[in-house]
C-alpha cells in the first residue's frame, strides 16, 4: 500500500482507468455527470450507503477550473471541496494521506491546491456514509448554462449501493 515512495501518487500521479475494474464495479457505482452547480459557500450532501464486507471506498471529486494568472499565489480560482463523513463521524477530506500513501486519513484540512481530490479507503465500515461536495470559493463562472456565477462537478462513489438522491 504505498510504502515504497515509488509507490506513492507524489511519484504516479493517478493514473489510468482499469476499464475492467470499472466493468466489474459497475453495480457498486455512484455517478454524478455535471448535473449540479454550486454557487459560492453552497454545499450538497449525498448519503450512500456502503454494505457489509465492501473491500474499499473509492470518492473522487473532479472539475474544470478556469487558467489562473501567471502572477497568482495560487492557481486554482475556483475551490470545491470533497468531505466524506464514516458511519461512526470521522471526517475524510480530499487527499488527505494521500502524499504518503494510497490510503486516506482520517482529519486533515480541505485541499486549497487541486481540482482533483480523493478519498481512498480499504475495508470502509457499513452503513451510511455521507459525501459532501462543497464550494469554499467560486470566483469565476464555469457553469454557463446558468446566469448564475456557479461551478459544476462530477462525483464518482465506487463501494456503494447506487441511485442515492442528493439531500439538498
Amino acid at each position: 500500500d504505498g510504502v515504497d515512495s515509488a509507490f506513492t501518487r507524489f511519484e504516479q500521479g493517478w493514473g489510468m482507468p482499469d476499464i475492467g475494474r470499472l466493468y466489474e464495479s459497475r453495480k457498486k457505482l455512484f455517478v454524478v455527470d455535471q448535473e449540479r452547480a454550486l454557487r459560492d459557500h453552497q454545499a450538497v450532501e449525498y448519503r450512500l450507503v456502503v454494505p457489509v464486507g465492501e473491500p474499499e471506498l473509492r470518492v473522487t471529486l473532479a472539475y474544470t477550473d478556469p487558467l489562473g494568472t501567471t502572477a497568482a499565489a495560487k492557481a486554482l480560482v475556483n475551490d470545491l471541496d470533497l468531505i466524506v463523513i464514516s458511519p461512526n463521524g470521522s471526517r475524510y477530506y480530499g487527499n488527505h494521506g494521500l502524499l504518503d500513501t494510497n490510503v486516506s486519513r482520517a482529519g486533515g484540512t480541505p485541499d486549497r491546491i487541486n481540482n482533483v481530490e480523493n478519498v481512498f479507503l480499504h475495508e470502509p465500515a457499513a452503513g451510511t456514509w455521507q459525501v459532501i461536495v462543497a464550494s469554499h470559493r467560486i470566483a469565476w463562472d464555469q457553469h454557463g448554462e446558468t446566469p448564475e456565477w456557479d461551478q459544476d462537478y462530477a462525483l464518482v462513489v465506487c463501494g456503494v449501493e447506487p441511485d442515492q438522491p442528493p439531500l439538498n
